[in-house]
């Protein structure tokens, strides 16, 4: 990949100063250029190209041997009273969702870390009247539903 950028890059190179330089390239169009071979060794025998090699810094996150550890959690909160939505009318109710997920990782290698992730979540919802309308008339009416779910899963 490295090799091609840079070839792409000395192409653009030679082009800009065959451009610039009278008497060596001849436009075609306003963004073309045509160099002859007699052309492309001038530019070569006038300016050497020379090795560029950026400045990169080799950066590790994480180590190897050290551990990791983590948590995440979140919580949400709904209410309705008389919300309409489409073809469900009149929604009175709430609910809400809580969810942690610790976890925890050991470095086996630089920045390649192997572990353990444990997830709870929790949800209710509580829905005190709603309707269902195709039309003008409800065609379902639903009261005091309730509904609690627990999951437990990990990775």
């Amino acid at each position: 990949m490295r090799k091609i950028l840079l070839k792409r890059a000395v192409l653009l190179v030679i082009a800009a100063m065959a451009w610039c330089m009278p008497g060596v390239a001849e436009p075609l169009e306003a963004d073309t250029v045509r160099l002859s071979p007699k052309d492309v060794a001038r530019l070569n025998a006038a300016r050497p190209l020379e090795r560029f090699d950026a400045p990169y810094e080799s950066v590790v996150f994480v180590p190897r041997g050290e551990w990791v550890a983590g948590l995440s959690a979140s919580y949400s909160q709904q209410n309705a009273k008389d919300y309409d939505f489409f073809v469900f009318q009149n929604i009175d109710g709430d609910s809400y969702d809580f969810k942690v997920s610790p976890m925890v990782g050991y470095a086996f290698a630089d920045d390649l870390v192997a572990g353990l992730k444990f997830a709870y979540s929790r949800s209710r919802v509580k829905l005190d009247k709603g309707e269902v309308a195709l039309d003008s008339e409800p065609v379902a009416t639903a009261d005091n539903l309730y509904m609690l779910g627990h999951n437990y899963y990990g990775t």
